[in-house]
């Protein structure tokens, strides 16, 4: 058989009830009778007697009021909620991969390259001639593969250089437009596009 414990309150605690109980009825009884009567004895007037008899009375009710609103529980503070969990840091983004760096020409594309060069600084050449020149075995020798190499990788304006076989076309003989044209044009004269063939041609004024 279980026995309950119950603990009896502290002398302190049964002191200070105490001592509020005798507070009170002293209040409440002797001390408005006392100031009441001397009141009177003095010759105040009844109001001002009531007044001071009932004053002490409102202050041990104050009292008591302020007492037990302080000596009540105080609520426990809510403990903050813990912080949210820190994100992972993000991995660093890994480096690109190099950049291959386009090869080097070959020899035979480097000279291939220095003799396109070197043509047309004497003379006039359509795409298509100039490739031909390279390559033929009458002419350089190249590889086709070389000679187009070469043809790309110059820095030139066909259309110049249409302007500039027309020009030694006339120098050197009579054309018509239209045959002048048919001879820059022709896949057995110079190679030019039409189009490059009609340029050349305006621009001599024929």
């Amino acid at each position: 058989m279980t026995t309950e414990t119950t603990h009896a309150p502290s002398d302190k605690t049964n002191h200070g009830a105490s001592s509020w109980g005798w507070l009170t009825v002293f209040a409440f009884t002797f001390w408005p009778a006392f100031l009441y009567f001397l009141g009177r004895r003095l010759g105040w007037a009844k109001p001002w007697r009531w007044v001071a008899a009932l004053a002490p009375v409102a202050l041990v009710i104050i009292i008591i009021a302020a007492g037990g609103s302080s000596t009540g529980d105080t609520p426990s503070a809510i403990p903050a909620p813990p912080p949210p969990p820190a994100a992972a840091a993000t991995p660093p983004a890994p480096p690109p991969p190099p950049t291959a760096k386009a090869p080097s020409e070959t020899v035979s594309q480097e000279n291939a390259r220095e003799s396109a060069e070197s043509y047309l600084e004497t003379g006039s050449f359509s795409r298509n001639g100039l490739i031909k020149q390279l390559s033929s075995q009458y002419g350089e020798g190249f590889s086709k593969a070389d000679a187009i190499y070469a043809v790309n990788h110059i820095d030139v304006n066909w259309n110049e250089q249409a302007a500039k076989a027309a020009k030694e076309y006339l120098d050197t003989g009579s054309f018509s437009r239209n045959g002048l044209i048919q001879q820059l044009s022709s896949r057995y004269g110079d190679g030019y596009t039409h189009a490059q063939a009609v340029y050349g041609v305006n621009q001599t004024g024929l």
